[in-house]
């Protein structure tokens, strides 16, 4: 019995032993570095130029370009505890456009134990080449990583874009220093977007501000802006009334680069302010009032200077019409004309005795320098009006008055002359028949009588 008792107590220990052999040997195999790690042990989840919260654009020529590459740690099971990352081995064939220029040449070391299931960036810098093409490269990369006792190796394909950098430049439309802008009033402005960059750029916004004046139409949206293309947008300024001679114009555009990043830029450009100049026809008088055809009259005018700026070295000059002749001189001095001020000017004209009688515009062309020292010029025009010579009116008149004065005498003396001699026939008749009717009369008298 005691022998049999033994035998069925051998049994569970001889079995506990076994399960409790297995279970330490498990508790080993999950720590062991040979049965946690594997040869797949990681992926790429992202790759991009800059860093993972701030992405940069890269294109041809670009010097010293961060490229971060996170990698993920794909096991359940354990950390790695160590690993290096290399990159442009021959052997592995890195593209000829890329050089890498830090973070100890091919090699990257992490830094710290990657948790399971985990991911950490890795960052090489790189230079690109000037005629690198725009595009897909693949990159490889070596990871040799381990645990305290066992050592992996294994290489992952980066597929690295090349897409470009965009840089969009506002400027002026003409080939002048600037536009010009006038104060006191509503100016429409053009301005032309270039994309001096490599890479294309889209949805951009842009946005205008000034302290000398408010925007009241903005520059809409612009679709997409490839790569050295150019497009000419326009918006509405209504400066302020103050008199100045420049004017700031600060423009942010917020786009997506060709990456699908956001990106913004800024740019100011400096505006030439004019202030608004309006030589205006205050008074003109004509001595005589109306000049007859062939004789000289003098025709007076007085300019104003009606706008906000100062007009300097103001010149007349007086456009003659055929027929017109100045008999001063061709150009007529001003002078300054501040505004508000005023200057009076005499022509002396003569025109053509031939001249029809009818009333005529002559222009005055006037030039002046701007407070921009810019040669500008407005057209003043005077009406006058002109009369028929004075002979051929003294002429017209004496001969139509002569003619229609004596036509009224000689109608007027055939009509008493032939009253009078018909009266006179008349009357003639009638002492003929009278004579004759008692001549007959006593005819009969001395008839009857007998």
């Amino acid at each position: 019995m005691e022998k049999q008792y033994i035998k069925f107590l051998v049994m569970p220990i001889v079995i506990a032993a076994i399960i409790v052999f297995f279970s330490f040997g498990n508790v080993h195999a999950a720590t062991s570095s040979s049965d946690c790690l594997s040869s797949n042990q990681f992926s790429i989840i992202n790759i991009g130029w800059g860093s993972t919260t701030s992405p940069v654009q890269a294109g041809p020529g670009s010097r010293d370009m961060p490229l971060t590459i996170t990698l993920f740690n794909n096991n359940v099971g354990c950390s790695v505890q160590f690993a290096n990352v290399s990159v442009g081995s021959i052997i592995e064939g890195i593209p000829a456009i890329f050089t890498v220029v830090s973070n100890g040449g091919l090699k990257y070391d992490l830094e710290s134990d990657i948790p399971p299931v985990s991911s950490e960036p890795v960052t090489f810098y790189l230079d690109i080449a000037g005629n690198a093409s725009l595009g897909d490269y693949s990159l490889p990369l070596k990871i040799v990583y381990s645990n305290s006792t066992t050592t992996y190796t294994e290489y992952l394909e980066a597929n690295v874009q090349v897409l470009g950098i965009s840089n969009i430049v506002v400027s002026f439309t003409n080939s002048s220093a600037a536009d010009d802008l006038t104060s006191g009033q509503l100016n429409n402005v053009s301005i032309v977007f270039t994309n001096t960059g490599t890479g294309n750029a889209s949805n951009i916004s842009t946005s205008i501000s000034s302290s000398s004046g408010t925007i009241l139409k903005e520059i809409p949206d612009i679709n997409s802006l490839a790569a050295g293309a150019s497009v000419v947008e326009h918006f509405e300024i209504l400066m302020s009334s103050s008199s100045i001679s420049s004017a700031a114009l600060s423009f942010s555009m917020d786009y997506t680069d060709a990456y699908q990043q956001p990106a913004t830029q800024s740019q100011t450009l400096e505006f030439l302010v004019q202030s608004p100049i309006d030589i205006a026809l205050a008074t003109s008088t004509l001595l005589p009032a109306t000049p007859s055809a062939g004789v000289p009259f003098s025709l007076t005018v007085t300019l104003a200077n009606e706008g906000i700026g100062g007009a300097d070295n103001v010149e007349a000059i007086p456009q003659m019409l055929p027929g017109f002749t100045s008999l001063g001189d061709a150009v007529m001095s001003v002078g300054d004309l501040s505004s508000g001020d005023s200057t009076t000017l005499t022509l002396t004209i003569i025109t053509n005795s031939s001249l029809k009688a009818g009333t005529y515009v002559i222009p005055i062309n006037v030039t002046y320098d701007n407070s921009l020292d810019q040669v500008k010029s407005e057209e003043i025009n005077i009406p006058v009006t002109i009369s028929a010579s004075n002979g051929k009116n003294a002429t017209s008149t004496v001969v139509s008055t002569t003619s229609n004065t004596s036509k009224s005498s000689s109608s007027l003396l055939s009509t008493k002359n032939i009253m009078i001699i018909g009266v006179s026939v008349v009357v003639i008749l009638a002492a003929i028949i009278l004579s004759f009717m008692l001549l007959k009369s006593g005819r009969d008298k001395r008839k009857n009588k007998k």
